[in-house]
């Protein structure tokens, strides 16, 4: 299986969901251009990214577009155990989601499996990350990160707030690769308020 035929997988995916109600502020189309996004940042940091992996960027949050009633995170406070317990729920979803679709569409069981596995640890904090020593996992999350900074943080930041959005940028970069951090220390924001933040959070991580 190709990224192509994959992304015709996803997309069907989401034509399927696409009438139904969503808990996701960014709806069935905003959770499409995230996993498209994180695709991109993939093929950035990684240029020679296996198929395993870039698939697995795209899909990484497939749960929030196949189970949109799942789609509750925002109600958490983002520094609970309570939502660790929530993301790590959704990833495991979204691995069965995609796991599902790679083998009715004729994956090799160990194809899907790698794909699989990596979704269901995106959301893992860096300890749990780290001790996988799996680089392609280290890319997922690192361009999952850098996605929400270049193009989610301002949703987060005018919707719920910036204690919110404080323990949102917490959750990313805490679970961020160490080695990647210097990429969006050299990001600038356009956002004053979410620069900030960003800076001071990378200051005491």
């Amino acid at each position: 299986m190709d990224i192509n035929e994959a992304k015709k997988i996803f997309e069907e995916i989401a034509e399927k969901n696409k009438d139904r109600h969503t808990n996701s502020l960014l709806g069935i189309e905003g959770e499409k251009a995230h996993g498209y996004r994180v695709l991109s940042w993939v093929e950035k940091l990684e240029p020679e990214a296996p198929t395993e992996l870039r698939i697995a960027g795209l899909f990484h949050d497939i749960d929030r577009i196949a189970n949109p009633e799942h789609a509750t995170g925002s109600k958490f406070d983002r520094t609970s155990q309570e939502y660790l317990d929530h993301k790590k729920a959704h990833a495991k979803r979204s691995a069965d989601v995609t796991k599902s679709a790679l083998l009715g569409a004729g994956a090799e069981p160990s194809f899907a499996d790698r794909v699989s596995f990596l979704i269901s640890h995106h959301d893992d904090t860096e300890s749990e990350v780290m001790a996988c020593r799996d680089n392609d996992l280290d890319v997922l999350v690192a361009a999952d990160s850098l996605s929400y900074f270049d193009s989610l943080a301002e949703n987060t930041l005018k919707n719920f707030g910036e204690k919110q959005l404080r323990g949102k940028v917490q959750f990313m970069l805490s679970k961020m690769p160490v080695r990647f951090r210097k990429i969006l220390k050299d990001m600038r924001l356009e956002n004053p308020l979410i620069n900030q933040i960003k800076e001071e959070t990378l200051a005491n991580l």
